[in-house]
């Protein structure tokens, strides 16, 4: 059976620790080459990193760490209020930068997507082309990239993950058994931490094993994302590349916080997370959207939920926070604390 859903070749161009990098294009005296990290509040060093630089990483840094953490971790770490319109020019002109050797550009999100380059051999091979668009982002915008190659999205996806920063990775059909077989099946594009671990309780560890289950013991698991989920394993995705726009409907995020709080700057930065986490989908898809929707459950697992409606519908990250933000101050309790935290588009 053939792996790709056409015969093209597709790459996967992920940017690399995005938020950190374009503030060290925009500030290199400042901010490039140094341990950096993005943070909701970084004046009062209160709220949760949303991102860190590959410097800060290596120092122990990580993605939702509170701040105080990621300080105690990283002393010299500067941090970095999040500057959304700075993101989406640079996001612009990377993918701007990527349609001049292909008009099949499918943005995944803010930071990432897929081009299909087949019919494009004027440029040269598959792996020619990701070397240009590599060494032209980090030439012209000052930004790191790591891009994988393969015969489908899928795999593409995947290879774009095993080498960063500024790697370039390509899978063949044959390389699926070697390259993507071994790795524990949490690392699968697609599958999430709860997935991982109903499959861990059948003793299905590795993408190996996910590929090798009978697609049968899969269905009481995941129903209608078996097949799919198993089509992935044995590197195989008839999806194509498309930039087309989907029909609209609610696209949410929410997360249950490893700690209950009622901290209003540590709940802020928790909303700002998840806001860019919708704004990406959001904007992935192209949608928009005028009504942003919290769900607060508290402590005592009362859930609450509230809405706002906007005057004009919107796709931005800072529309989406903002309005979530004034929901949380009107509507917080301040002696009740938080369990869990959501933001809807619709």
């Amino acid at each position: 059976m053939s792996l790709s859903a056409g015969s093209g070749q597709i790459l996967h161009i992920d940017m690399n620790a995005f938020y950190c990098s374009c503030h060290a294009a925009a500030e290199p005296l400042t901010f490039a080459r140094k341990p950096t990290a993005v943070a909701g509040n970084p004046e009062t060093r209160h709220g949760i990193v949303v991102t860190a630089s590959y410097e800060a990483r290596r120092r122990g840094v990580r993605a939702t760490m509170t701040v105080q953490q990621a300080v105690r971790a990283c002393p010299n770490l500067i941090l970095i209020p999040p500057d959304f319109e700075l993101y989406r020019e640079f996001s612009r002109r990377v993918f701007a930068l990527i349609q001049e050797y292909t008009p099949q550009v499918e943005v995944f999100s803010i930071d990432e997507c897929w081009a299909d380059v087949s019919g494009c051999s004027q440029f040269g091979t598959p792996l020619d082309i990701a070397r240009k668009i590599q060494t032209r982002i980090q030439a012209e915008l000052r930004l790191p990239c790591s891009i994988g190659i393969g015969p489908n999205k899928f795999v593409a996806k995947m290879a774009s993950d095993l080498k960063k920063p500024m790697g370039i990775t390509e899978i063949s059909p044959d390389d699926v058994a070697t390259k993507l077989w071994p790795l524990p099946v949490e690392q699968m594009f697609g599958v999430g931490k709860s997935s991982a671990e109903r499959l861990q309780r059948l003793a299905i560890r590795t993408i190996g094993d996910l590929a090798a289950t009978d697609l049968k013991k899969l269905a009481p698991l995941f129903g209608k994302r078996s097949f799919a989920i198993h089509e992935h394993a044995n590197g195989r995705d008839q999806s194509r590349v498309s930039s087309e726009q989907e029909p609209a409907k609610s696209v949410g995020h929410s997360i249950t916080l490893s700690a209950d709080t009622a901290d209003f700057e540590e709940l802020s930065t928790v909303l700002l997370n998840l806001s860019d986490q919708v704004g990406r989908r959001v904007r992935r898809h192209k949608r928009v959207g005028k009504t942003v929707q919290l769900t607060l459950r508290f402590a005592n697992r009362n859930t609450i939920t509230r809405s706002k409606t906007l005057p004009r519908a919107t796709d931005l990250t800072e529309d989406i926070y903002k309005t979530a933000q004034a929901l949380l101050l009107a509507h917080r309790r301040s002696d009740q604390k938080v369990r869990l935290i959501g933001v809807s588009l619709t």
